[in-house]
């Protein structure tokens, strides 16, 4: 089964930008220097219409785009936390498995047949005239001579041919390339070419939708799909210069149901897009064609052409290459269990997929539900919540702090507080939001008058193999600060966790809580302006 290894976006202007203009040079005089030779250098050919810009300093046709690589990898800094991710994968296997291993060879060896040495012996002293005895039998100092491996070895060995290598698949959304100039699509072309080196495989697809894109996909216009189809091509011609196998634009791979959901619901299902014929898709990819899919599918019955939205092209492409299947479209839903038939349905139904870069949960569907304060006497709903898989959100929480949870002490502790839950991709990372209550006011003739409770991060939590790359905790803190609370959320983290640099980064404010009460700790909020509103100021504090 593919494996879905990273999704990257480029939205508004180019986010990869070369360090220089391209476009091609006046004539010059070149020194005849040696130069480092790389086997799969791509030096494609010159060509009637190369990039014009009005900088002129670089020419893509004549870039040793694997020598430029090399270097950038060289000088590639990685963090310490992206060290310790990578070490703790190459952790040496323990001594005593070693150990058992050796004799295990050991105990094969001296369990021989004693018959079947004594007449291989005869018969070499028939032959030679020689006894040489045990001389060629493994010695016990050769069998503990130390083996460095990084797995278990096998006890047979899988034939080559029988051992299927994993596809990694990077999807990649580009909108607005209409807007980009030549070197800014060549940056982003030559960056892809880079990850195909890497063994990465690619599909791009295109978003030529404007920035307020409505709910409902727009007709389909013989303008609309040229300019669809000049911008593929555009970027197919882009990434022919730049990756050793080139692109090419696919336009028959997906298609759309007329499904409609009769039942209503609370929770935001999209996925009518679906990839209809994925050998299509699967050749180029494993070939290292990067294919090119503008936001085009066709309908199963008439085959007609329609449009569609490219997030639920990213969708269609999502379920496909991680083995999520289309519930939509079963027609074979089991209806055994007629005490609960929706328990047949996969947990992929419960989800609000907002796409920025992995599919995203967001319980309750804020689109449905805006995240508010429980009024008096209304009770929240908590982490049993049939929406909520609890055993695999406590494995995040645990392996991302690194300690176990105290279960019990935790859900009295957030009873009849739980705000919402947020999590990525396959509980990949999340968020648990609470609201906190700050201590009442006291009025003017001494009676209480409670505040209203602040939205709070109360965990926040990446999966170690998943901390430092790929985008995770960007995308669980997007989904927070601009869908469920958009008006500003706090939260609270020890001085010295090392996270904080990334909270700094992100937060509107801090403030080190050490100064106001003694205690070890460093508050963040994304709230705008919370000092000009010295109450709310205060119960930030007070939190």
């Amino acid at each position: 089964m593919p494996q879905l290894l990273l999704s990257l976006f480029a939205r508004g202007s180019a986010f990869f930008v070369p360090s220089a203009a391209i476009d091609r040079p006046a004539p010059v005089q070149r020194c005849r220097q040696p130069v480092a030779s790389f086997g799969n250098s791509v030096r494609p050919d010159p060509r009637d219409d190369d990039i014009q810009t009005s900088h002129t300093t670089i020419d893509p046709d004549h870039v040793d785009h694997e020598r430029e690589f090399i270097l950038n990898v060289l000088s590639t800094t990685a963090t310490k936390r992206d060290a310790r991710a990578y070490l703790a994968r190459y952790q040496p296997q323990s001594r005593k498995k070693q150990a058992r291993r050796i004799a295990k060879r050991y105990e094969q060896v001296e369990r021989s047949s004693a018959a079947d040495i004594e007449k291989h012996n005869g018969w070499r002293l028939k032959q030679t005239g020689v006894n040489l005895g045990s001389l060629y039998t493994p010695s016990k100092a050769m069998l503990e001579s130390p083996v460095f491996t990084h797995q278990e070895l096998p006890e047979e060995m899988i034939p080559e041919e029988e051992v299927v290598q994993p596809l990694h698949v990077a999807l990649v959304k580009i909108r607005a390339v209409e807007l980009w100039d030549a070197a800014t699509l060549y940056g982003v072309s030559l960056t892809l070419g880079q990850l195909v080196r890497l063994g990465l495989s690619i599909a791009v697809v295109v978003d030529c939708d404007e920035e307020a894109v409505p709910d409902a996909p727009e007709k389909l216009t013989k303008e609309w799909r040229d300019k669809a189809n000049d911008q593929a091509d555009r970027i197919v011609e882009s990434l022919r210069r730049t990756t050793p196998q080139g692109a090419v634009r696919i336009n028959d791979a997906l298609t759309i149901s007329e499904f409609e959901q009769e039942v209503p619901s609370k929770v935001d299902v999209r996925g009518g897009v679906d990839v209809e014929y994925p050998n299509l898709l699967l050749p180029l990819l494993q070939g290292g064609k990067i294919p090119v899919i503008p936001p085009i599918a066709f309908t199963k019955g008439d085959f007609k052409v329609n449009r569609v939205r490219p997030d639920d092209v990213m969708l269609a492409l999502t379920r496909e290459f991680s083995g999520i299947r289309n519930v939509a479209n079963r027609k074979d839903i089991p209806l055994s269990r007629d005490d609960s038939p929706l328990a047949e349905i996969p947990s992929i139904m419960p989800a609000t997929f907002v796409k920025r870069g992995m599919p995203v949960t967001m319980i309750p569907n804020p689109n449905l539900e805006p995240w508010r304060p429980p009024q008096p006497g209304e009770s929240t709903f908590d982490l049993s919540d049939p929406r909520i898989d609890f055993p695999r959100l406590l494995n995040l929480i645990e392996d991302s702090f690194g300690r176990k949870l105290d279960v019990e002490h935790y859900l009295n502790r957030i009873k009849n507080k739980l705000a919402g839950v947020i999590i990525a991709g396959e509980y990949e990372g999340g968020a648990i939001l609470t609201w906190e209550y700050p201590p009442d006011d006291i009025g003017p003739n001494g009676e209480r008058i409670p505040r209203p409770p602040v939205p709070y991060l109360d965990k926040f939590a990446v999966l170690k193999r998943s901390q430092g790359s790929g985008g995770v905790a960007d995308v669980v803190f997007k989904a927070m600060v601009r869908t469920c609370f958009p008006d500003g959320v706090v939260w609270r983290s020890r001085r010295d966790n090392p996270v904080n640099k990334w909270y700094f980064e992100r937060s509107t404010g801090t403030l080190k809580l050490d100064a106001w009460d003694g205690s070890k700790w460093t508050m963040f909020w994304t709230t705008e302006d919370v000092e000009r509103d010295e109450g709310l100021w205060k119960d930030y504090q007070k939190r």
